[in-house]
């Protein structure tokens, strides 16, 4: 019988497909193996409303290593939007981190369409200055970026897709979806047949199938990502533009959970742009398996990347700006204490020496004794009763309609000062998943119900006064 700990090897430390395990293990007699692969896996996998050409429901192994990552990712996302949100509206911070991303976007749509293009072209279109036809894909995926922008909160519907595909392609029309056929050696096999794109007949239904996994499914937005950047790939539902479709349909869904405007702003062109054939190679496993957790780990290792290259950029964007904005005067060491970074050698100038001013003679006002202010103690939960938290929470909605129920019963329960309280917490009190707890932690955040810290590797929430 085959060692477990080679299944999980191979399915926690990465998820291997048989070839990748026969690579490793340098043959390809590894029938008991991979048999024991299959075996520890099948504990973890589940069906989701989600089906295939031929009707098949796919499977998600909801491996523990795969849930962690899938956490920690949601974690550097929650910091993307805090680092976002400190970039003022109409700043040149904000204004530069959106110029910078749309070109390096545009550069990966060119690529895409086989387009040789140069920042001069590239600052163009982006300044609405294009008038170029061979650059007119790009000047249309810059106005779907600038319309996700504007509008993050558009249902993820067919209407949705509809106006966004006539906004890519141009071309507006009630009927929208493919109407010729994949001419395809490989979908005519009757043994292994691989599917380049579904047939037209099956489009329509393969789409409401998967708009209805995205509305009713209660799986991360980031397996979602993945799904939907798959889906598009595997259907290819249009005409044209389907890359560019699955690109921009995976922000919208980003945008839909919580992440608002900023994920037009994140790199997530990577997750369809296919240079090294690894998203085919990964589209062929799945269509044999039906299993998309080949796709989940993949576009959880691009949006990682994606969010790394974004977080760096406002960084060192908001640097910059601190830098440029320095007033003259202080030394080097206090700058650096008090920013955290080195100055420019030109931002700091000498120190001046005030010039001592002629002392005056000035009367002290006759002392008053200070009020005295009763500071009213915060309540401590477990001293009251289900009744009164229940009206305090009532109370708190009616006072603020930005709360969500859920977030004003945990607060109500969790808000004695000098504690700090985790979205754990959150997902176990009000039974959530992790994303809804952390949004939730987050709202009440941004609303001055608590401030959120980090503490090593995680975001802690402690109660302040709301202003």
């Amino acid at each position: 019988m085959a060692d477990n700990s080679l299944a999980i090897r191979f399915s926690e430390e990465k998820y291997c497909t048989r070839a990748e395990v026969a690579e490793a293990l340098g043959t390809n007699l590894i029938e008991p193996i991979w048999d024991s692969i299959l075996l520890y896996r099948k504990q973890f996998r589940r069906q989701i409303i989600l089906f295939d050409i031929t009707k098949v429901p796919f499977s998600i192994t909801y491996m523990p290593q795969i849930m962690k990552n899938i956490e920690s990712v949601e974690e550097s996302v929650s910091e993307y939007i805090v680092s976002f949100g400190g970039l003022q509206d109409g700043s040149v911070s904000k204004y530069t981190i959106f110029r910078e991303m749309c070109i390096s976007e545009l550069k990966t749509i060119a690529k895409i369409n086989k387009v040789n293009v140069n920042d001069i072209a590239l600052n163009n279109i982006i300044e609405y200055k294009n008038t170029e036809s061979l650059y007119e894909p790009l000047h249309r995926y810059f106005s779907a970026l600038t319309h996700l922008e504007k509008n993050p909160r558009e249902k993820f519907s067919l209407e949705t897709i509809k106006k966004y595909y006539a906004i890519i392609s141009g071309e507006e029309g009630e009927f929208f979806f493919r109407r010729s056929e994949i001419d395809a050696t490989s979908q005519k096999f009757l043994i292994n047949r691989e599917y380049e794109g579904a047939p037209t007949q099956e489009i329509a239904w393969l789409m409401d199938n998967l708009i209805n996994y995205v509305n009713s499914s209660n799986d991360s937005f980031l397996i979602k990502v993945a799904v939907v950047a798959y889906m598009i790939n595997y259907i290819k539902p249009f005409e044209r533009y389907n890359k560019e479709m699955a690109a921009i349909l995976t922000k919208l869904i980003v945008s839909l959970s919580d992440v608002e405007s900023a994920a037009a702003y994140i790199p997530l062109e990577s997750l369809i742009y296919d240079e090294k054939g690894i998203l085919s190679s990964v589209s062929r496993e799945i269509q044999r398996s039906r299993d998309l957790t080949y796709q989940v780990t993949r576009a959880l290792d691009l949006f990682t990347n994606a969010l790394d290259v974004i977080r760096d950029r406002i960084v060192q964007v908001s640097a910059q700006e601190v830098n440029n904005s320095y007033t003259f005067g202080e030394s080097r060491e206090e700058f650096k204490e008090e920013f955290g970074f080195e100055p420019s050698p030109e931002i700091i100038a000498p120190k001046v020496e005030p010039v001592e001013q002629p002392k005056v003679e000035v009367k002290k006002p006759r002392e008053h004794k200070p009020i005295e202010v009763i500071k009213r103690e915060p309540v401590e939960e477990n001293s009251l009763s289900d009744k009164q938290l229940r009206r305090m929470a009532e109370n708190l909605l009616e006072e603020d309609p930005l709360l969500k129920k859920k977030q004003a019963h945990f607060y109500v329960r969790h808000c004695t000062k000098g504690k700090y309280y985790t979205i754990q917490q959150f997902k176990k009190c009000e039974g959530t998943v992790y994303e809804t707890a952390r949004t939730s932690m987050d709202n009440l955040a941004r609303l001055g119900y608590y401030r959120r810290e980090q503490v090593k590797n995680k975001f802690v929430y402690t109660p302040i006064d709301k202003e």
